[in-house]
């Protein structure tokens, strides 16, 4: 076996060490590693040609100092094991003894021109720098373009890190490159080259950006290495987005986007009522485009053929597309292209490519190229769902599924593909805020219990670009009654008292709710999904323990209506060893959102007005949230009218279109077999969600408000004659609200009113919408953990959306206590008693306004019959 030198293992550990300068653990030794490295520099400088043996026990004095500290031992671990092997090999060599058995030691090399590059080394004022410089880039172009994305990515995302004059000179040299990008998607590999090549000499990008470089760079040079030359290198849609619409070189500008992102108007509804007046203060909208999708492929496809599948956006409807889809486009630049994203799952075929994406420039005058995509039927026969997602600068327009069939016999192979579903309506935007860290992608397959999963992160370093990761039949013949159980299991776990609840309860019904997340788990995650959660997703989760990961928040984008994804709780054990991995609920651990498909989620709300529905009821927390409102009002930043009581006063709100928030405090129930059924209750009575619809909504439509149903089970789903049903539903689908929250099973009052008022709080410091949500959900559950209120509440919205209070669009800075928000509701009983008071004589004050008259001419009519008696 052959062993490096003495001289070139040092070069190694160096090297490596050099390769994680900037990391955490290095950061506090950077002190004593300097020292140690300008002491073997002198020796070596004033080592005599003769005294090799000197400067090799120098080196390896140098090593043990380094092998002191763990976190160095940790850079090159299998180098350091080599030292001691090389150690007795070294002084056997000196004392003439037999060399180590089954080793081979090459002699040190310490001549001047050597140790003059030893010297050099240990001497480097830019460690990280020289460390990725000496790797080698791999020999394919094409992953020079994804290691440039990914160190984009991760400039992008810490800008205000970089010097301002590193700033300027990376924008100028993307407007350089964006003409090429521009004109057709590609740019010459030289190019790419030269710009990573300059990337990588600037210590303040290195700092930012090691790990892409040394993720991707070669420790060996390849075995060839051709040069590139003018070679074409094909650039996607994000890395394409990067180059042409890179950040401000204003940083703070940038950081303010990032974190809180810059509020804008809402995206007007481009359906019928498209037409309707902008709201107050909004913009009217840019230079837009209709566009139309033109799918072409055939009603049936013979098992086992080929067939392309051709997606694009025209001018004009094509007649012999069916596919009624349609897309306003709004363009910074009528002569520049944008980029959209098509994206195929398509259960039952096979992609020639295996690559289920495909990016399309979209033109203003003329119809946008085609994505093609070779599709093969697989050898099952019967119908298949097919669906394609839209995206434009990673944020999901909509989608449009369709049915097709495989058959041995075709006999409609012309004409094209009947939609399934509503016809895609969507607008891009000119500045969205950045998409989800990750996205879980749910299709419902064929029949209504087979779900299949992708994953994709706009996240380079994430490494996911829309990956199938299986395929899960739910073993349930009605998995709406599966379910059902546990929905009714949490409402009874709910509706305990919590002041009641004893020690031994709380730990029976912590233990009852890891069991159902835990359950999850292991009937809904296929197996390609379990092994990508270890492997990859939770690992790269950000939190206080890992702050550099790269996943935060999550986006679940499905066409399911069942499934309470935010309790899912990972959990595997291992029959054989009998070793556990666990971790927490989705919701926990991450800043879960959902979005159902169909068309895009707002980027922004801005609340001038909000509406409080409040029927006089039994809820005793009810009052809180009135009395947040009333404080809101008092201080002047948000318009809030007296509470709307009656379905008529709701009915006027939702055409007028007079509140940018909605907070509904009140009763709800869910009809399962009819969910559009679904009632709210109200003084006079009930509003189901199929009272929603034409002229009453139109209001709404407009406005795009954040809705909050702090009600029992209003963010439930089941499927109709036409499709999903529900509360969730024609909020989010069919009126396009800008975000919506609601509750999947009953929920404590207490809970209820504590996690409303801290999510509203959150928003106003400048929290995102998934920020303030994650928050407000684990106060409720700290305050209690045995209840599962924390995890009934759903939010549908861009977890990365903002939502600004008052004319002004001013949010408070975060950190604090707002000088409106109310004490924690605590378990204090004399509170308690004091709101259960003030609800009963609510009550009763509406019965005697309601009943009086009616009371008082029995009264009278009494008296008159006894006086008649009497006579």
């Amino acid at each position: 076996m052959a062993w490096i030198s003495l001289d070139e293992l040092l070069e190694q550990i160096v090297l490596a060490v050099y390769a994680r300068w900037h990391e955490p653990e290095l950061a506090g030794l950077q002190p004593e590693l300097d020292q140690a490295r300008r002491d073997l520099a002198h020796t070596l400088t004033t080592l005599a040609e003769d005294a090799v043996p000197v400067g090799e026990d120098a080196i390896l004095a140098f090593l043990d100092r380094l092998a002191a500290w763990p976190e160095v031992v940790a850079c090159a671990p299998e180098a350091f094991d080599q030292v001691a092997t090389l150690r007795e090999a070294l002084l056997r060599r000196r004392q003439g003894g037999r060399p180590v058995r089954g080793t081979v030691v090459k002699a040190t090399d310490l001549s001047p021109a050597r140790r003059q590059d030893l010297v050099a080394l240990l001497e480097e004022g830019q460690p990280a720098v020289l460390a990725i410089r000496r790797r080698h880039y791999p020999r394919d172009p094409g992953q020079w373009a994804i290691l440039l994305e990914e160190v984009l990515d991760r400039l992008y995302f810490d800008w205000d890190q970089l010097p301002l004059a590193i700033r300027q000179e990376l924008l100028d040299r993307l407007a350089a490159l964006a003409p090429a990008v521009d004109a057709g998607h590609s740019l010459p590999a030289d190019q790419i080259l030269a710009l990573l090549t300059w990337l990588e000499a600037q210590p303040a990008v290195v700092a930012i950006a090691a790990p892409a470089f040394l993720a991707h760079k070669l420790a060996q040079a390849p075995k060839t290495i051709r040069h590139p030359g003018q070679r074409l290198v094909t650039v996607g849609s994000r890395l394409a987005t990067m180059i042409t619409q890179p950040p401000s070189v204003d940083a703070q500008l940038h950081a303010a986007a990032i974190d809180r992102m810059e509020a804008a108007p809402a995206e007007p509804f481009p359906a019928e009522l498209m037409e309707a007046a902008p709201a107050e203060g909004q913009e009217a909208p840019g230079q837009e485009v209709r566009l139309h999708t033109d799918v072409q492929f055939p009603r049936q496809v013979q098992a086992g053929a080929e067939v392309p599948l051709v997606v694009r956006l025209t001018l004009e409807q094509v007649a012999s597309s069916l596919v009624a889809g349609q897309l306003s486009v709004t363009f910074d630049q009528l002569s520049k292209p944008e980029y959209v994203e098509v994206v195929l799952v398509a259960p039952g075929f096979k992609e020639r490519t295996q690559s289920w994406s495909r990016t399309m420039a979209v033109y203003s005058d003329r119809d946008s190229q085609p994505a093609i995509f070779l599709l093969q039927a697989g050898d099952e026969l019967g119908p298949r769902r097919l669906t394609l997602d839209f995206y434009h600068k990673d944020r999901y327009l909509g989608s449009a599924p369709f049915q097709v069939e495989i058959t041995a016999t075709p006999t409609q192979m012309d004409g094209g593909v009947q939609l399934d579903g509503r016809p895609l309506l969507a607008r891009f935007l000119t500045q969205p805020p950045p998409p989800a860290d990750l996205e879980l992608r749910i299709v419902k397959g064929s029949r209504e219990n087979v779900l299949n999963f992708v994953l994709h992160s706009a996240r380079a370093g994430v490494g996911y670009h829309w990956r199938p990761v299986g395929q899960v039949e739910l073993t349930a013949a009605n998995p709406a009654q599966y379910l059902e159980h546990i929905f009714e299991q949490m409402s009874s776990l709910a509706a305990r008292p919590v002041e009641r609840l004893s020690e031994a309860d709380a730990a029976v019904a912590q233990g009852d709710i890891i069991n159902v997340g835990q359950r999850l788990f292991q009937e809904l995650f296929p197996p390609e999904l379990k092994a990508e959660y270890w492997r990859k997703i939770r690992p790269l989760r950000r939190d206080e323990a890992n702050p550099q990961g790269l996943i935060r928040t999550l986006l679940i984008t499905s066409d399911e209506p069942w499934i309470p994804w935010e309790m899912v709780k990972p959990y595997e054990l291992d029959p054989d060893t009998g070793e556990e991995r666990s971790d927490g609920f989705l919701a926990e651990t991450f800043q879960v959102s959902r979005w159902l498909a169909g068309r895009g989620p707002a980027d922004a709300v801005q609340v001038r007005r909000a509406a409080v529905v409040v029927p006089r009821s039994d809820l005793a927390y009810t009052a809180q949230e009135e009395q947040y409102f009333r404080q809101l009002a008092e201080n002047g930043r948000v318009d809030v009218p007296e509470p709307l009581h009656r379905v008529q006063e709701f009915l006027q709100l939702a055409q007028e279109g007079s509140a940018e928030l909605i907070h509904f405090a009140a009763h709800g129930r869910f009809e399962a077999d009819n969910a559009d059924l679904s009632p709210l209750s109200f003084e006079d009575g009930a509003l189901t969600p199929e009272a929603l619809s034409g002229q009453r909504v139109r209001g709404l439509v407009r406005t795009r408000p954040l809705v909050f149903l702090n009600a029992c089970h209003t963010a439930r789903l089941a499927f109709t004659l036409t499709g999903l049903g529900g509360w969730a539903e024609k909020l989010v689908d069919q009126v396009g609200v800008s975000a919506f929250v609601g509750t999947l099973w009953e929920v404590n009052d207490l809970l209820a009113a504590e996690f409303a008022i801290r999510f509203y709080e959150e928003l106003r410091a400048g929290a995102t919408l998934g920020q303030a949500f994650h928050r407000a959900r684990l106060h409720i559950r700290d305050r209690q953990p045995a209840n599962p209120t924390w995890l009934a509440y759903v939010l549908y919205g861009d977890p990365n959306s903002t939502v600004r209070f008052g004319r002004d669009g001013e949010s408070r800075p975060e950190g604090g206590p707002s000088e409106l928000s109310p004490a924690d509701v605590g378990l204090d009983l004399e509170q308690v008693r004091a709101s259960l008071r003030q609800s009963l004589a609510a009550s009763l004050q509406a019965y005697i306004e309601q009943n009086l008259p009616q009371l008082i001419d029995a009264a009278l009519a009494r008296v008159l019959d006894d006086s008649s008696t009497l006579e």
